[in-house]
């Protein structure tokens, strides 16, 4: 049996792999997380919100990656799936932990 994690992504990828159009979206949807961290920055100066930045370009360029590359067989998507599962949770968990950690301290 599988973990749901491991489903998750696999559902989610399944979604995304051969549709550069969805996953732009998931950048635009990290692109105003992360404008949204630089307008909390305003009010809480040490926030985090440059992992938000990287994490919004590393699903342009997947999205590049997937506009060139076709085929039926993607070896490359066993490297390139856990990077931006790793990618995406490390930038969200950076991010709102900084943010937690500065309403806390005032």
């Amino acid at each position: 049996m599988d973990a749901p994690g491991v489903i998750v992504c696999f559902v989610f990828m399944r979604w995304a792999v051969g549709r550069p159009d969805r996953i732009m979206a998931v950048a635009c949807v990290f692109l105003l997380a992360y404008l949204f961290m630089c307008v909390i920055k305003r009010r809480f100066s040490s926030v985090r919100s440059w992992p938000l930045l990287v994490v919004t370009i590393a699903w342009v360029v997947f999205a590049a990656w997937e506009s060139v590359v076709q085929g039926n067989i993607r070896a490359d998507l066993f490297l390139i799936c856990p990077v931006m599962a790793v990618i995406s949770i490390l930038g969200i968990a950076v991010s709102i932990g900084s943010l937690i950690a500065c309403i806390f301290r005032k």
